[in-house]
C-alpha cells in the first residue's frame, strides 16, 4: 500500500519531532495533552476488557496497546467492543470535559451513542494503517478484533434455523460494504493524520451533529472551537507550517465522509442474522 503527497509526507514523517517538541518548548496546547493521557487510558480499558473476555487469555505482561495480542473478530466480538466502546466513551466525556458531567443522563447517552457512530470506522481505519499496513483488507471490528472480506463470510451466522446468512452476504456484498471499508482505509492513509489531528478530530466528532439538542450545543461549541485553537498552534508553531489552511480542510473533509454502517443492521435483521436482541440493533432502534 503506498500513498504519496508532499502535505502526507511533510505531516507524517514530522509527528514524533513535533510530539517531542511539544515537551520541550513553551507551546501550550492543555486540551491535546490531556488528550493523550486519557485516549491512552480508554484504549488500554477497551484492549483489556476485549481480552479478558477470551478463554484464551494472555499473561498481563504480555498485553499492550503496541502489540495485542489482536485476533480474529465475531459478531459477539464486535458487540462486546461496542459496548466496552459505549461505557468508556462515557467515562472519558466527563474526565476531558466538565460541562459533560452536568448534563442530563440523556443527553450523555445521546453523545456517545453519536459518537459511536462517527468514531468507530474512523479508529479503525486509522488504527489498522498502523498494524495492518502490507494487508488493505485487514480492519479492525473492535478495538482487539480484526476482520477480512473472507472472515466476513463466517460472522453472519443465522440467529435461528430460518436465518439466511447467505443471502445477507449477498447484500453486503451488493452494496459494496467490503470495499467502502477499504475506501475508507485508503482515505484515512492517504492523510495520513498524526496523533495530534487524530485526536482532534476525536473531539470534533465527539460533539458533532448533535444541533437538536440545546443542552448540549453550547458546551460542543466550547470544545470545538478549543480544539481548533490549538490545532492551528500545533500546526502553527510545532510543525512550522506557513500555510495549513488546506490542511486544515482536508481534515475537515476526511471527518464528514466517516460513517458506520448502521444501517446495514436492519437488512441483517431482516435476513435474521442478527438476533432482535443483539445489543447493536436494539441500540439502533432507540
Amino acid at each position: 500500500m503506498a500513498y504519496t503527497g508532499i502535505a502526507v509526507v511533510s505531516v507524517a514523517s514530522t509527528s514524533q519531532a513535533a510530539s517531542a517538541l511539544l515537551s520541550s518548548c513553551p507551546i501550550q496546547l492543555p486540551l491535546l495533552e490531556r488528550l493523550k493521557a486519557a485516549y491512552r487510558t480508554m484504549s488500554y480499558a477497551r484492549l483489556t476488557g476485549e481480552i479478558y473476555a477470551r478463554t484464551d487469555i494472555p499473561h498481563p505482561l504480555r498485553i499492550s496497546l503496541e502489540e495485542g495480542p489482536f485476533f480474529p473478530g465475531s459478531l459477539e466480538t464486535m458487540t462486546l467492543g461496542i459496548r466496552i466502546l459505549l461505557s468508556t466513551s462515557l467515562n472519558f466525556g466527563a474526565e476531558m470535559f466538565p460541562d459533560f458531567a452536568d448534563l442530563r443522563e440523556d443527553d450523555k447517552w445521546t453523545i456517545v451513542v453519536n459518537f459511536l457512530y462517527r468514531f468507530r470506522h474512523f479508529e479503525g481505519c486509522y488504527r489498522s494503517n498502523v498494524h495492518f499496513k502490507s494487508d488493505d483488507d485487514k480492519n479492525f471490528s473492535s478495538y482487539a478484533g480484526w476482520v477480512t472480506p473472507e472472515l466476513n463470510r463466517d460472522i453472519w451466522k443465522p440467529a435461528s434455523p430460518s436465518g439466511d446468512a447467505s443471502g445477507a452476504l449477498k447484500y453486503l456484498e451488493r452494496r459494496d460494504m467490503f470495499k467502502h471499508l477499504r475506501d475508507m482505509r485508503q482515505a484515512v492513509a492517504r492523510f495520513a493524520p498524526c496523533h495530534e489531528e487524530f485526536l482532534a478530530i476525536m473531539v470534533l466528532m465527539f460533539f458533532d451533529e448533535l444541533h437538536n439538542v440545546d443542552a448540549i450545543i453550547p458546551i460542543g461549541a466550547i470544545y470545538r472551537a478549543t480544539v481548533l485553537r490549538e490545532l492551528h498552534a500545533f500546526y502553527r508553531d510545532a510543525l512550522k507550517m506557513e500555510n495549513y489552511a488546506a490542511r486544515m480542510g482536508e481534515l475537515m473533509i476526511l471527518m464528514q465522509k466517516q460513517r458506520d454502517f448502521k444501517e446495514n443492521f436492519e437488512a441483517l435483521r431482516l435476513f435474521n442474522v442478527v438476533p432482535a436482541d443483539n445489543f447493536i440493533y436494539t441500540l439502533q432502534k432507540e
